[in-house]
């Protein structure tokens, strides 16, 4: 026989039934794939709201507001898996505190699904107003009464009597954190009396001034464990910064504070 008479050669079914399937299984590939995310998603934001409810359950007496949750990290399903969330970020809203309004923004790290567990590290900015910061000083016996913040300082006046006249000490003092203290050392004093006024600073010098220092234990309003690590004072408004290793976020942890003894 001729080439011409040999009969045409047919498709390789084998070839296109080969490419079908692959074809198929790229299809379920990215079906699988947007459905994992899917459920990731899902199970992203119901852990979101369930931890911000319990957080809200557990806060302490007298403080009020609502708590946002977000959740970062790899995969949902794998952080939930490995019983650890990699990190978590709270916000508060609408936070108060005993009537004191409360700005709370908390970053943590290495969160437990089971909260009983402590979390790994947590920094926290607080901020709160000048009314806030006077009657946060006020517990301690050696802080003024009336404070007013300024920039990188606080300023309080003390009465004086002085050769029989009433003058008005004004100091202006600066914040120190040493451990679970913060002292508040003045930098500068003016005597006043009416509408005048003098610089005394270096009139008394630098270890009357330094005598004048008052210290706040900052322990005793942070749960046991936690330390202040930065304080940033504006006229009006001071936000803190407080940090904690290894603290749970049950509501016995949150309301057992430290102290300074």
């Amino acid at each position: 026989m001729t080439s011409a008479a040999q009969p045409a050669r047919r498709p390789n079914r084998r070839g296109r039934t080969l490419r079908r399937v692959a074809i198929v299984l790229v299809v379920l590939l990215v079906l699988l794939g947007i459905g994992a995310v899917v459920a990731d998603g899902a199970l992203r934001s119901y852990a979101e709201d369930r931890s911000a409810r319990d957080i809200e359950a557990q806060l302490p007496d007298g403080v009020e507001g609502n708590v946002d949750v977000s959740i970062g990290g790899a995969s949902m399903i794998l952080q939930y898996l490995s019983g650890s969330f990699e990190r978590v970020h709270l916000v508060g809203r609408g936070l108060t505190v005993n009537g004191t309004p409360l700005e709370a923004d908390i970053r943590a790290t290495g969160v437990p699904a089971d909260q009983t567990k402590p979390v790994d590290r947590a920094v926290g900015t607080f901020g709160i107003d000048e009314a806030a910061v006077t009657e946060l000083l006020a517990a301690s016996t050696d802080a003024p009464a009336d404070v007013a913040l300024t920039r990188g300082a606080v300023e309080y006046s003390a009465p004086v009597r002085l050769l029989g006249i009433d003058l008005t000490y004004d100091v202006t003092a600066e914040p120190r954190i040493d451990g679970d203290t913060v002292v508040f050392t003045p930098t500068g004093a003016a005597l006043s009396a009416g509408s005048g006024s003098f610089d005394v600073g270096n009139l008394l010098g630098d270890e009357r001034l330094a005598s004048l220092a008052f210290p706040v234990c900052a322990a005793q309003y942070l749960p046991e464990g936690a330390r202040v690590t930065g304080i940033d004072l504006e006229p009006g408004h001071a936000t803190v910064t407080v940090e904690a290793a290894q603290l749970r976020l049950t509501g016995d942890a949150l309301t057992t504070v430290g102290s300074c003894d």
